[in-house]
């Protein structure tokens, strides 16, 4: 249920795949972007747009002062990006953060399903209409877009609409699919950074703000290493009747394991979500000694009326339920659905203070909370 969730405040855009044969430079964390050069020496970057097939789809970047090369390229390339971008459409709300770290909201002019946004920056541009509304969470209005006309559209997934990428290509209007919610190392989501980095033309800023979040994730995690032991964790929710969990290769079983916890589904192979049987997840995590994450819940009497197998899990009775969905922007919008993927060292720092009392013992949790009685 936890990933399903996820998807909630994602947007749809239909992406123009154009595949090169280029020499690859992989990242440290992230495995779904890669930077290149084309043949003529034009920067690229490429991203996964599937992993079976795998398939990847290039975008060319040039500088706008460089002239000549811009037309170049333009000739050859379908998906040429003028560098640094000076208007974006935005259709994640992972992507605002991102912005704002860069010093770049100021350049954002749309963004589909605007109560989802939780930045109090962001509020602020969009009650003065510096961001405006391009389309119900999932579609986007054409027109608006249109009107608009932004220098790229960064998109989220891709989506079955003929026609809608030829009204793009014929307005000039170049899309980049941002595939950040693939990774499935939480570093690797907040790697993303460095794609932004390259369109605003603020590689420096995004590089030392990847450094700074890998620094605090890896000291957060040698923290947990001096725990004496490894409490037991379940996640996920009962949805009409089926149990979902994250899967043990998911971004949230990397987070379990580097809180120095035992994922009790850590095993399975799978990178999303896992639908079980309510007794099966019973009869393997019944013992839990703590429930992370128990999809958008946020009362634990709620979800005893709701779902009465509950009580057969111990840290459910224990009132050991922690969840991320207390905490909500001035428009309902989760903070940890916006912020998250950006500051993985917050989310094992929350994490760590809970499964580990007294470890961080002048932590102020970003994120997560007991639920409400």
């Amino acid at each position: 249920m936890t990933s399903t969730c996820l998807h909630i405040q994602r947007t749809s855009l239909l992406i123009l795949v154009v595949l090169y044969a280029n020499t690859l430079v992989g990242q440290t964390y992230a495995k779904g972007f890669q930077w290149g050069k084309t043949a003529e020496g034009y920067r690229t970057i490429a991203v996964k747009t599937s992993v079976k097939p795998e398939q990847w789809s290039t975008y060319v970047l040039v500088a706008k002062s460089q002239t000549k090369a811009l037309k170049h390229a333009k000739s050859i390339y379908k998906q040429v990006i003028p560098v640094p971008v000076t208007s974006v459409i935005l259709t994640s709300t992972t992507q605002i953060p991102g912005m704002e770290a860069l010093g770049e909201l100021h350049q954002v002019r749309g963004f589909t399903g605007l109560p989802y946004i939780s930045s109090q920056a962001a509020r602020k541009a969009i009650d003065q209409g510096r961001i405006k509304e391009v389309g119900a969470s999932g579609t986007l209005d054409i027109e608006t877009v249109l009107a608009l006309s932004p220098e790229v559209i960064l998109g989220y997934a891709m989506d079955q609409t003929p026609g809608f990428v030829a009204v793009l290509a014929q307005a000039n209007i170049p899309t980049l699919l941002f595939q950040d919610w693939q990774e499935l190392n939480p570093l690797g989501r907040t790697e993303w950074i460095k794609v932004m980095g390259a369109l605003m033309g603020k590689e420096p800023e995004a590089e030392k703000y990847f450094d700074q979040v890998v620094n605090n994730y890896n000291h957060i995690k040698q923290i947990a290493k001096s725990a004496k032991n490894q409490p037991t964790v379940v996640s996920g929710a009962v949805y009409q009747d089926v149990w979902y969990v994250p899967g043990g290769k998911s971004w949230m079983a990397t987070l379990f394991a580097d809180a120095h916890s035992q994922y009790l589904f850590k095993d399975n192979q799978q990178t999303g979500s896992l639908s079980l049987s309510v007794e099966t997840v019973i009869e393997k995590a019944g013992s839990a000694a703590f429930w992370i994450a128990p999809a958008q819940h946020t009362s634990w009497a709620e979800m005893k009326q709701e779902q009465p197998a509950y009580s057969a899990i111990r840290a459910f009775n224990q009132k050991k339920v922690i969840t991320y969905a207390r905490k909500k922007g001035p428009t309902g919008g989760v903070l940890y659905f916006e912020q998250a993927a950006l500051r993985p060292d917050w989310v094992l720092a929350d994490l760590v203070y809970y499964l580990h009392p007294g470890l961080m013992p002048n932590y102020q949790p970003h994120f997560f909370n007991y639920t409400n009685p």
